[in-house]
């Protein structure tokens, strides 16, 4: 998380408004603490064989993308 923080804080510096389109949050991918649709893109990149419950991750993926969100695996 701090390294994305501080990655978004490099970025902002050349586009200052990606600060307020870009937002790192941890969570599980079974319970995501995040609003019903909240999200335009939900980013899954080498995690998916560490979640036991699938079923409930993709029902979460869907639960927070807004219409017309992309989830990336």
């Amino acid at each position: 998380m701090e390294l994305a923080n501080s990655e978004l804080a490099a970025c902002a510096e050349v586009h200052p408004d990606v600060r307020g389109r870009v937002s790192f949050k941890l969570g599980i991918a079974e319970a995501l603490p995040l609003a019903d649709g909240s999200v335009d893109l939900v980013w899954c990149h080498d995690v998916l064989m560490h979640v036991a419950e699938l079923d409930k991750a993709y029902g979460e993926f869907q639960r927070v993308l807004r219409d017309g969100g992309h989830v990336l695996m």
